[in-house]
C-alpha cells in the first residue's frame, strides 16, 4: 500500500505549485463579489481608501456572520467573546479556557463544520458536472464536407448553457446553443430539461419553426416563472448549405464569407417567458469556405480587471481572419484571445462557442 505523504511534505508541494500571490488576489476577488451587492460597491466609490478598507471588511464579516445556521452563530459569538476576555473556569479537574483557548476551539470547530459543507456540496457538484458533460455532444464531431466546433465552459462547476449537434442523416444536421437564465446548479437542471425535450422531439418535428413553438410551451409550462432561456437553433442541410434558423432572443449568428460579415437576423422572445410567443423561420446559404459564428453573451460581457468587455468585434475580427482555416482552429483562436483579454479576472457567465464552416 502506498505511504500517505506527511504534512511536511504536502506544504513543501503546496509553496513549489502555488503562485500565492495571483491566488490570493483571485480568491480576495471572489470574496468581495459574493458578500458585497451592488448597493454597497455604489457606496464604497464615494468612500477614501482607509475608510473603504473597513467598510469592506466589516461587510465581508458581517455577510459571513449572517450565512451561519443560528446555532454557529451562537459558538462563533461565544468563541469571540471567550477569546478577547480570555476567560477562565474549572470543567471537572480541568481548566479550560487559560488565554482564550477555548474561544480559539469553538472558532475552529465551526470553521471545520463549514468545511464539512463546503466538502460535501463540491462532491456534489463535482458528480453533475460529470453528468453534465456527459450530456455534451464531442466537440469536434466529424461530419463530411463540414469543420464544427462546439465549446462551453460553466462559470461555476456547472452552467446552464447548452450546445448540441443532432446529426440526423445524410442530408440534415440541426445545431443548438441554448442560455438559460441565472448560473450554477438551478441553471444546469433546466439545462438538461430543455435539452432532454428537444432530444426527444426533433426527431418528430423536422421544422425548425414548429419545434421551437412547442419547446417554449413544455418550457413555459413545467418551469418556474423566472426561468427563461435564450436560444438559436440550426437546421442544416450539408450538400446545398441552406440553413433554416429560428432565434428566440440569442446573440444573433454571424455569417463570415468573402464579402465580409453579415448579422443574421435577431430573434423573438426567449422560450419560456409566454406560452403565446411568436417566432420566425430564417433562412440563410452557406457557400463552399463560409464561415457561421454563434456565441453566448458570457463571451461578449467577459470583462477584465479593468471592467472592460471583449465584446462582439474581437471574435469576429479574428473568424474573418482566419476564415480560410477550419473551425477548431477559429474556435480555439477566440478562445484564447478571450482568456488573454479577461487575464485574472474570474468568469461572471458561463462562455460558448459555435463555429460552423462549410468545406464542400
Amino acid at each position: 500500500m502506498q505511504k500517505e505523504p506527511g504534512i511536511l511534505d504536502i506544504l513543501s508541494n503546496d509553496v513549489e505549485k502555488a503562485d500565492f500571490w495571483h491566488t490570493m488576489k483571485r480568491e480576495y476577488r471572489e470574496l468581495h463579489e459574493f458578500y458585497i451587492d451592488s448597493d454597497r460597491k455604489k457606496r464604497l466609490l464615494s468612500m477614501g481608501r482607509f475608510k473603504r478598507s473597513m467598510h469592506i471588511a466589516a461587510w465581508i464579516l458581517q455577510g459571513m456572520f449572517y450565512k451561519l445556521t443560528p446555532a454557529r452563530r451562537l459558538l462563533i459569538v461565544a468563541g469571540i467573546l471567550l477569546s478577547i476576555n480570555g476567560i477562565t473556569f474549572k470543567f471537572a479537574s480541568w481548566l479550560v479556557g487559560d488565554r482564550g483557548l477555548l474561544g480559539a476551539l469553538l472558532i475552529f470547530f465551526v470553521l471545520m463544520l463549514e468545511l464539512k459543507d463546503k466538502l460535501l456540496a463540491h462532491d456534489e457538484l463535482d458528480a453533475g458536472r460529470t453528468i453534465q458533460r456527459a450530456l455534451l455532444p464531442p466537440e469536434q464531431p466529424n461530419i463530411p464536407g463540414w469543420s464544427v466546433w462546439l465549446f462551453t465552459r460553466p462559470a461555476r462547476e456547472v452552467g446552464g448553457d447548452l450546445v448540441d449537434i443532432i446529426d440526423h442523416d445524410s442530408k440534415t444536421m440541426s445545431i443548438l446553443m441554448a442560455d438559460v437564465s441565472g448560473k450554477g446548479l438551478r441553471a444546469a437542471l433546466w439545462t438538461a430539461k430543455l435539452q432532454a425535450t428537444i432530444r426527444a422531439l426533433i426527431t418528430m418535428i423536422t421544422d425548425p419553426l414548429d419545434l421551437v413553438d412547442r419547446v417554449n410551451k413544455i418550457f413555459h409550462r413545467d418551469s418556474l416563472r423566472s426561468v427563461f432561456a435564450s436560444m438559436v437553433l440550426l437546421r442544416v442541410n450539408k450538400s446545398s448549405g441552406q440553413i433554416q434558423y429560428v432565434n428566440a432572443g440569442h446573440l444573433p449568428p454571424v455569417l463570415c464569407n468573402r464579402d465580409g460579415k453579415t448579422e443574421c437576423g435577431r430573434g423573438q422572445l426567449a422560450i419560456g417567458l409566454s406560452p403565446s410567443s411568436k417566432y420566425v423561420l430564417n433562412e440563410l446559404t452557406m457557400a463552399i469556405g463560409d464561415v457561421l459564428v454563434s456565441f453566448s453573451d458570457g463571451v461578449t460581457e467577459a470583462a477584465n480587471e479593468n471592467g472592460e468587455f471583449y465584446g462582439n468585434d474581437k471574435p469576429l475580427q479574428i473568424a474573418e481572419r482566419l476564415r480560410n482555416t477550419d473551425a477548431p482552429v477559429i474556435g480555439k483562436a477566440i478562445l484564447l484571445d478571450l482568456e488573454r483579454f479577461v487575464g485574472e479576472s474570474s468568469a461572471s457567465d458561463d462562455i460558448s462557442i459555435i463555429i460552423l464552416k462549410r468545406h464542400s
